[in-house]
C-alpha cells in the first residue's frame, strides 16, 4: 500500500488533472466541488459563501430544472470519466447521491441502485467503506417503500 498520500488527495489530483482536459466542462459548478476535495479546508460554511457568490442562489432548494438537468448531466459525465479511466468511482458516485437528495425518493432510490450495482460490478470496490454506506441508504429507503 501507497503511504505517500491519502486517497482523497489521490482523488482530488486525478480530478484537477483529468477535469482540465475535459473540453467544456465545467467542475467548479458541481456543488460537491466547493466541499470535498477542493474547498474542505475551507469549511462548510466558506464552501456555502462560495456557492452563493458563484451562483447567485441562496441554497439547493433555488435551483431551477434546467439547472438540475445540467448538474445531473455533469454528475454523469464524471461518473462515466472516472468509470473509463479507473478513477475513483465510489468518490464520484457517492458525490452524485449527495447532490441528488434534492430530487424525489423515486429518483433517489433509482440512483442509488445504479452507484451500488456499478460499484458491485468491480472488485475493486468489496471492501470501499463508501459502497457500503450506499448499500445502507439503499436499504433504509426498501425498508420505508
Amino acid at each position: 500500500p501507497s503511504h505517500g498520500s491519502s486517497p482523497a488527495k489521490r482523488h482530488a489530483a486525478t480530478l484537477r488533472s483529468g477535469l482540465r482536459s475535459m473540453a467544456g466542462f465545467d467542475y467548479a459548478r458541481l456543488p460537491s466541488a466547493r466541499r470535498a476535495p477542493f474547498a474542505a479546508a475551507a469549511g462548510k460554511e466558506n464552501a456555502l459563501l462560495q456557492h452563493r457568490a458563484l451562483t447567485g442562489k441562496a441554497g439547493a432548494e433555488e435551483l431551477h430544472k434546467p439547472s438540475q438537468q445540467s448538474e445531473r448531466l455533469d454528475y454523469e459525465a464524471v461518473v462515466r470519466r472516472a468509470e473509463r479511466d479507473q478513477g475513483d468511482v465510489a468518490q464520484a458516485w457517492t458525490d452524485y447521491i449527495d447532490w441528488a437528495r434534492r430530487l424525489s425518493p423515486a429518483e433517489q432510490t433509482a440512483l442509488i441502485k445504479r452507484a451500488c450495482n456499478s460499484l458491485a460490478s468491480d472488485s475493486r470496490h468489496n471492501q470501499d467503506i463508501r459502497h457500503l454506506r450506499l448499500w445502507v441508504k439503499l436499504a433504509e429507503r426498501d425498508d420505508r417503500g
